[in-house]
């Protein structure tokens, strides 16, 4: 038996919030991250704790940017463009998760692992 099409965008949308929660759940770490860096590298290079933070304030931006634009009423659309808006979506979100990630990668190796340029 053929599903029907609400299942198909219910499952969709299952799958875009899984990919926004699991990166909703690194949030924190970006901003344990952000706070090392302002607070601990104040004898750093200047551009290197720019970089940094910049690569943060990306991601941050990009996961608001996402919850912001996403449209909650999908369910309201027909039929036929709640799949395309949702697999739309979950494009989106996982860039943005990706961006995300990376820079978890990024300034966790400047928080933990210690990998600093030469102080001034």
């Amino acid at each position: 038996e053929k599903p029907k099409q609400e299942n198909t965008s219910d499952a969709l949308f299952d799958k875009v919030m899984k990919v926004h929660d699991d990166a909703m759940e690194q949030m924190p770490v970006l901003y344990k991250n952000r706070k090392f860096i302002k607070d601990s590298l104040i004898n750093v290079d200047s551009a290197f704790i720019k970089e940094n933070i910049s690569v943060i304030d990306s991601a941050d931006e990009a996961m608001g940017k996402w919850m912001s634009e996403f449209n909650g009423s999908w369910q309201t659309m027909a039929k036929e463009e709640q799949e395309k808006y949702l697999n739309s979506e979950l494009e989106k979100a996982t860039v943005m998760s990706k961006l995300i990630n990376e820079a978890i990668i990024k300034t966790n190796d400047v928080v933990a692992n210690g990998k600093l340029p030469n102080r001034k």
